[in-house]
């Protein structure tokens, strides 16, 4: 059976370093290269040579550097995306990481929901009620497809992009955006005699965040909802429809012409909610054609 597995700057990177001669404890302290995937990715990207001097032992920052040799992660999409935002004005580069984010989320809430024009409208289209960052962030976190800490950063991220969106001298010099940003735990840390400045933490986090949700819409979709029935028992049933069989005996329905069961339905929904109200309908019809229709 073939690997369907996505190729991510993740898997690569654990490829690398599980390769033969690597060592599964590094002996160099301070040395990462067993830690923070996603971040190592991060760097990878901003600095295409290879990682910085000092942040990896040798060995490992061979491994690591040898998978851009190698092209190992091949996105057309998102290799594109990345120059082009890292040439972007302040603004420019919040804006359009969000945006990549936001669309992330709509692809992976379109993934897990049952295929259908009504779970697209959800998602889609004019005053579609998951159809903004924020409503798309908070329903794939309580449906349980990004983690609370994705969760957690990717909401910092959108305050800061509403903090550009909505102040024209919006910048990352302003204290808000600096403060907001040193709460980002997906981006890259100072180390050794090297300063991460605010626009790099901003970034690398956007980018870290953004990796982890590339695929999450394929995995997404192996568990996507379908129809099914919910079970409920047999005397339940029996209760709901003796109990709208009463109401209707009781209502001034029962004097028209026609007499139709479908007039039970708030009635059922009501008191009834556990019960499949097509179910009732049908058994409360039986009943009352017995009963009335000579």
């Amino acid at each position: 059976m073939a690997d369907d597995t996505p190729t991510t700057p993740g898997t690569e990177i654990e490829r690398a370093l599980l390769a033969p001669g690597i060592p599964a404890e590094c002996a160099y302290t301070g040395c990462t290269a067993k830690t923070d995937n996603r971040l190592r990715w991060s760097y990878l990207m901003r600095w295409p040579g290879g990682l910085p001097d000092g942040y990896y032992c040798p060995v490992h920052r061979d491994a690591l550097e040898g998978i851009v040799v190698e092209g190992g992660f091949d996105d057309p999409e998102f290799l594109g995306f990345l120059p082009e935002l890292n040439k972007e004005s302040d603004r420019g580069q919040v804006l359009i990481s969000c945006s990549y984010l936001d669309e992330l989320l709509r692809q992976t809430l379109l993934a897990f929901f049952i295929e259908d024009d009504n779970s697209n409208r959800l998602v889609e289209g004019f005053n579609a009620p998951l159809g903004t960052f924020s409503t798309r962030l908070s329903t794939a976190f309580a449906l349980g497809l990004i983690s609370e800490r994705e969760f957690k950063e990717c909401n910092t991220l959108r305050r800061i992009r509403n903090r550009f969106a909505h102040h024209v001298q919006a910048s990352f010099d302003m204290q808000e955006i600096r403060d907001l940003c040193q709460n980002l735990t997906y981006a890259a840390q100072d180390y050794g005699t090297v300063t991460v400045d605010i626009r790099s933490r901003y970034s690398t986090a956007a980018i870290a965040l953004i990796l982890n949700l590339t695929n999450r819409p394929h995995y997404v979709s192996k568990k996507r909802r379908a129809f099914q029935d919910w079970p409920y028992s047999k005397a339940r049933l029996t209760a709901a429809v003796e109990a709208a069989e009463r109401w209707f005996r009781r209502e001034p329905q029962r004097s028209r012409v026609v007499i139709k069961a479908s007039d039970a339905l708030p009635f059922v929904h009501r008191n009834y909610p556990d019960v499949d109200a097509a179910d009732v309908i049908r058994e409360l019809g039986d009943r009352l054609r017995r009963r009335y229709v000579r």
